[in-house]
């Protein structure tokens, strides 16, 4: 089984790059062209979360493993003469 130890750091990374992404529209008055800079910056945010939160995704499925199904839960019989005592 492999080491399951570093699946909270990963969750930190994942929430963590989530925190600030929309930060990008009130630094538009420091840029020089902000219809062109503020919506690449704020794309460019968006796509690197995204593939942060899908390697974060896949390295949690890895660490998990696969996971037999489990069997379904046995059906009880409905005849009332199997549960009554005579």
């Amino acid at each position: 089984m492999p080491d399951k130890s570093a699946i909270g750091g990963v969750f930190v990374i994942t929430f963590v790059s989530y925190v600030g992404f929309e930060q990008t529209a009130i630094y538009s008055e420091e840029a020089r062209d902000r219809r062109r800079t503020v919506p690449r910056a704020t794309y460019t945010a968006v796509l690197f979360l995204a593939v942060a939160y899908t390697f974060c995704a896949w390295v949690t499925l890895m660490a998990a493993g696969p996971f037999p199904a489990r069997k379904p839960p046995r059906r009880q019989s409905i005849d009332p003469g199997v549960c009554s005592q005579q």
